[in-house]
């Protein structure tokens, strides 16, 4: 319920702006459980269907959720995530873990380069994965990168990478 109302507030203002809403995305824990437990998945498709049929969620690629808007077609991004480390199961590595997040912006633009021009990510253990995604996420709260990001928007640049 109080996600719910949370995207209809940010709608309502939204079009009281004039904008149109681009997308839907959970955060955090609500974002993987989303992602795949059933009772999420269901619940999250079922959301967008009834009131949101026409905006596309950002989903991780090969989850359930995936699937499930596929199969009721709905649109969606498959996302990943630029400034975070990836286990040979195509999973996020847990934030518990001392090398989860990507810190140093010549590591970021790396891995987000190989994301972007080769659909693959380097996992932790450095085996080479497959990664189709369509959006990528910088973590607003890793303080590295945002205080550097004029770095890293000029490394994007060189690397044929644009922000839209």
């Amino acid at each position: 319920e109080s996600v719910s109302k949370q995207i209809q507030q940010f709608q309502d203002v939204a079009l009281e702006l004039g904008i149109t809403m681009n997308h839907i995305k959970m955060h955090g824990a609500l974002y993987h459980a989303t992602a795949h437990l059933t009772d999420y998945v269901n619940w999250t498709v079922q959301l967008v269907k009834d009131k949101y049929p026409e905006v596309k969620l950002y989903v991780p690629p090969g989850s359930l959720l995936e699937q499930e808007l596929k199969n009721h077609g709905l649109s969606y991004d498959r996302e990943a995530f630029a400034d975070r480390r990836y286990d040979n199961d195509g999973k996020l590595v847990s934030r518990n873990d001392a090398n989860a997040v990507i810190e140093d912006v010549s590591k970021l633009v790396n891995q987000l380069s190989i994301m972007v021009h080769e659909n693959k990510v380097i996992c932790i253990d450095e085996h080479e994965i497959y990664l189709n995604a369509q959006t990528y996420c910088v973590h607003g709260d890793n303080l590295s990168i945002v205080h550097n990001f004029n770095e890293v928007m000029t490394a994007l640049n060189l690397n044929q990478i644009k922000i839209g």
